[in-house]
């Protein structure tokens, strides 16, 4: 129509974009990658969980192959950040395979999934 007129946004349309905060305490986990490779049988991940006043939660692996074992530096924790061991004995088989974090409390449940090319030590 001819009579309408353009003009600048009232308001700024970047905040409109801006991600809400959430209504809920909740959790995040995440890892420092998603694809690890062992050397000499072994291989560390950095997985850190953000709390978001939601408080404690408790870790667990699961898909670990025959031979394969995973020791977290801690077991429960509100934020921060926790390191994945895994090691291979030599009984296991070299290949790869995805292994799952799993972070769970008060019956949320959130997970990271990521991959590990095992290699088990020299004889």
């Amino acid at each position: 129509d001819l009579d309408s007129e353009w003009s600048l946004p009232a308001t700024s349309p970047v905040a409109a974009c801006a991600l809400p905060t959430p209504s809920f305490p909740d959790f995040h986990v995440n890892l420092d990658n998603y694809a690890y490779t062992m050397a000499s049988g072994q291989v560390v991940a950095t997985a850190r969980v953000n709390s978001f006043s939601f408080g404690t939660v408790n870790l667990a692996v699961t898909g670990l192959p025959a031979g394969v074992t995973a020791t977290l530096s801690r077991q429960s924790l509100v934020s921060g950040a926790v390191t994945l061991t895994l090691e291979a004995s030599k009984t296991a088989v070299n290949r790869n395979v995805p292994v799952t974090l799993w972070v769970n409390g008060n019956s949320r449940v959130h997970s990271a999934t990521f991959y590990v090319h095992v290699i088990p030590p020299a004889s």
